[in-house]
């Protein structure tokens, strides 16, 4: 009898969780995306089956079905997206190194010599930073302006600066703005030896707004979530009409958008991210601060075309929330 009832709760259990695994799926996908890590999906369902599994006195049953099928979707739906984003890189005859980073120096940032002092030890060949104020691009140009004689900036109080500071010849350059007029992206053409390079550097729309109100949050999220989507569009479209010219393309920068969002998942099937590819650890870059390590990852350098990954790394220190990301590449 004690069994029986042991059963019963352990199939109410897991019911239960797999009700709410596949609830938090829907919610994550069509009502906040993103917001709810897959990897949490996962764990949900592979405790589930867990128990299933090694319950004897428990009768398979649907759950197990449910669970299993859920799994295997999922499972292959990430291995296909992978497969996928790994061939965006092409054979080629490579003769340099480049190492590119990636940096928000965080417009609030007080202790503007730790940022500098990242960069300077990492000594990327191509810098890519946002939230460029005018007080921070007067402090890069003094500690770091001399390594770096090719500069395209859009210097911009708060949170809208854009810069990219090369080692390497800048060609012509665009800029994209939103509704209020203010940039999220902007593109270069990057010559090196006799190849001609494609960089875009992003700051998409931030959920800012959505995380400071939780009465209006799912709203407010929802409206961001579809204002990346639409300029993320935007600068698809604009990089593939423009691909043809370039030996290799790489769209870098804080994306406001976690890995586990559709948004994310969908552009891994047109572009490598290259931490994913050669990088160690978690590639966790938000938020960094004294009081909490990193929880999430919206900071990336993606890549295609004719080029070679070495390695990827998520740089430590710094006073910015964000960490910098750094891939050195073979071209």
């Amino acid at each position: 009898m004690k069994d029986k009832k042991l059963n019963r709760r352990l199939e109410t259990f897991v019911r239960g969780i797999l009700i709410l695994g596949s609830a938090s799926f829907v919610f994550q996908f069509l009502v906040v995306p993103g917001i709810i890590w897959n990897s949490c999906l996962y764990g949900f369902l592979a405790f589930s089956l867990c128990l299933l599994l090694f319950t004897k006195k428990y009768t398979i049953g649907r759950p197990l079905l449910f669970g299993a099928m859920l799994l295997l979707v999922f499972g292959l739906a990430d291995l296909g997206y992978g497969k996928v984003s790994s061939e965006r890189l092409e054979e080629g005859y490579f003769t340099n190194d480049l190492k590119i980073m990636t940096y928000n120096l965080s417009f609030r940032t007080q202790n503007l010599e730790t940022n500098c002092s990242v960069i300077q030890q990492a000594d990327p060949d191509i810098l890519l930073v946002q939230e460029l104020t005018p007080h921070w691009s007067e402090k890069l140009q003094a500690s770091i302006g001399a390594n770096y004689p090719y500069q395209e900036k859009i210097v911009f109080e708060r949170a809208r600066g854009l810069g990219i500071y090369s080692k390497f010849r800048i060609g012509d350059s665009k800029v994209f703005r939103n509704a209020e007029n203010k940039p999220y992206a902007q593109t270069v053409e990057l010559y090196i030896s006799d190849k001609i390079f494609q960089l875009i550097n992003v700051h998409l729309a931030s959920p800012n707004k959505a995380l400071k109100s939780f009465t209006q949050f799912i709203p407010r999220y929802y409206k961001n979530h579809q204002t990346r989507k639409a300029q993320l569009k935007t600068l698809k479209d604009y990089a593939e009409e423009e691909a043809p010219k370039f030996d290799c393309q790489f769209w870098v920068g804080d994306f406001n958008t976690m890995k586990y969002d559709p948004l994310f998942k969908r552009l891994r099937t047109h572009w490598l991210n290259t931490f994913d590819e050669v990088g160690t650890g978690r590639g966790l870059t938000f938020p960094n601060s004294s009081r909490l390590w990193p929880l999430i990852t919206i900071d990336y350098i993606l890549a295609r075309g004719k080029a070679q990954c070495l390695e990827s790394k998520v740089l430590s220190g710094g006073d910015s929330d964000h960490l910098a990301i750094m891939t050195k590449m073979k071209i």
